[in-house]
């Protein structure tokens, strides 16, 4: 019996049922063979050829016209679509089209109804409750999120029966998705767009999803918010107005773009001189202190930015401190100083740092200019007596035979201090590195060290040696005309530059008349021409 408990010899298989197996077996075999084998192309309609065209990336193929119609998924791809291939002017052109309040008010009403945090109509704004409770924090916690409101739009069924409903939920879901691009492209361009669809009409239920988008621009935010922050206009009168500076300031102080140090620090070279300036003519004061120390900084431009802001802090503005009434320890109401204006803090800030850089010698004035170009001289002159010594301690090197040291320091203290006195001192190291540049077949290093040569001292035959390198690498590029002009350009520096007029001979066998031989072809061809009439007077049949 098969399978029988204790039996340890062989069971004997019938012959019918033993080929049965076999059969079965080789089947099994052969169709998981066919499952895992390639499919072939001439057997699969539709499918791409070994030889025909490269497969296309996997984007959405809906238009503008058609991608309503299809299923959300396809929505959300080609929202995606959207988003990736942005561009500002144009976005801004088909997020701020006209529409409708009505067709607005039942977007707003399908939206409500699914959970979506909408703001009031009319265009209101109001901060956030803060949460003291522990009570309320953690119930808030708990409390999922609201949907976002371009989600809910992608997610509208598509109706045959009502055509206008399917383009209002179109467009709207366009808009939103444009948004969500200009959220994610980090431009100066975005902010001012995003600002101006979170009141209006239309786009004003995004403002949710545009608040939260703005947190993560950092100083590019300052440019477009900014001046609307500082606003203080009346709600009565102007309510508008109200709200949107009211918003504008709650952005800024919500993340990190209200924080000007953060900003200054974070932000381009040409963002920062935008700053400096925007916050100067708006007397910030919060940025006072992070633009005067941007005033010493080693970066010329940085620098002359930094001060133009200090100057215009101390020369626009009030003096006027804000007064108010305060209660003292006694319950009696006073009048006293609540803050100073921004000038006078930058007039305490710059005057501060002046007492801590000469201890008290220097000429006193109540007039901000002038104490600053003071603190400026005092700055620049300290700077210019520790490159003074530096370059000193790098001379040393130099005779101490240290040409590397040497030669880094010199290009440190002619990248802060272009116009050291003395720097004809550094041409020689730069000569000679340039040469041990040109040993080591080292072109490109050979050029950088003549370039930082005439830097430091101005040489027509360095100048003839440069351009001839030029005329070399040129060359090694294939580009003959470059080369001739560079090589030619070494000859004007220096006419008995030997390897530049090598170099021509080469280049162009080609006879041509030098530059500055137009004596000598004058002087020829007057000679010829006298000839040219000695012998004509002396022919023989020229005599009658």
């Amino acid at each position: 019996m098969v399978g029988c408990r204790g039996w340890t010899g062989p069971v004997p298989v019938p012959d019918g049922v033993a080929v049965s197996m076999w059969t079965s077996l080789f089947f099994v075999v052969f169709f998981i063979f066919s499952q895992n084998a390639e499919p072939d192309p001439a057997a699969v309609p539709g499918a791409a050829s070994e030889a025909g065209p490269a497969e296309e990336r996997p984007t959405s193929r809906l238009t503008r016209q058609t991608w309503w119609q299809a299923d959300p998924f396809e929505r959300t791809r080609y929202c995606n679509q959207l988003a990736e291939e942005v561009d500002a002017e144009k976005a801004r052109a088909v997020i701020m089209a006209p529409l409708g309040s009505s067709a607005v008010e039942r977007v707003r009403e399908y939206l409500a109804l699914r959970g979506a945090a909408l703001p009031p109509p009319n265009g209101a704004f109001f901060e956030p409750k803060v949460k003291l409770s522990t009570t309320d924090t953690r119930r808030t916690r708990s409390a999922p999120p609201p949907p976002p409101v371009t989600d809910l739009l992608l997610g509208v069924p598509y109706t045959t029966q009502d055509d206008a409903r399917n383009q209002l939920f179109a467009d709207l879901a366009e808009r939103g998705c444009l948004l969500r691009g200009l959220g994610r492209l980090k431009d100066l361009a975005s902010p001012p767009v995003m600002f101006e669809a979170a009141f209006f009409e239309p786009t004003l239920i995004f403002r949710e999803e545009i608040t939260a988008a703005l947190a993560e621009f950092g100083p590019l935010l300052v440019p477009a918010f900014l001046e609307e922050s500082l606003k203080n206009p009346d709600r009565e009168k102007q309510p508008d107005a109200y709200f949107r500076s009211r918003w504008a300031r709650f952005v800024l102080q919500s993340t990190p773009s209200g924080n000007p140090r953060l900003n200054l620090q974070s932000a381009t070279l040409d963002l920062q001189k935008k700053l400096m300036d925007m916050y100067a003519s708006f007397q910030v004061a919060e940025a006072i202190g992070p633009i005067l120390s941007f005033a010493n900084h080693e970066d010329e431009e940085l620098r002359a930015a930094a001060r133009e802001a200090i100057v215009t802090y101390l020369s626009t503005g009030t003096t006027r401190a804000k007064m108010g009434t305060v209660k003292t320890a006694g319950g009696q109401e006073t009048q006293a100083v609540l803050y100073i204006s921004a000038r006078s803090q930058a007039y305490h800030a710059v005057k501060q740092q002046l007492e801590d850089v000469t201890r008290g010698d220097y000429d006193r004035t109540t007039v901000g200019e002038e104490l600053a170009r003071q603190l400026f001289r005092q700055w620049d002159l300290a700077r210019m007596k520790k490159h003074e010594v530096a370059f000193a301690q790098a001379l040393q090197q130099a005779k101490s035979g240290d040409l590397d040291g040497a030669v880094d320091a010199y290009r440190q203290i002619l990248a802060f201090a272009p116009q050291i006195p003395g720097k004809d001192r550094m041409a020689p190291a730069f000569l000679l590195k340039a040469r041990q540049s040109l040993e080591d077949r080292d072109l490109a290093q050979a050029l950088q060290y003549l370039r930082l040569c005439l830097l430091t001292r101005e040489d027509p035959l360095v100048e003839a040696d440069l351009y001839y390198l030029l005329g070399l690498k040129e060359e090694a590029a294939g580009d003959r005309p470059s080369a001739l002009l560079m090589h030619r350009m070494a000859l004007v520096r220096n006419p008995a530059h030997l390897h530049a007029a090598a170099a021509i001979r080469e280049l162009d066998p080609m006879p041509r008349t030098p530059v500055g031989d137009d004596q000598r072809t004058g002087l020829l061809l007057a000679f010829l021409a006298a000839l040219g009439l000695f012998v004509f007077l002396r022919w023989p049949t020229a005599k009658v």
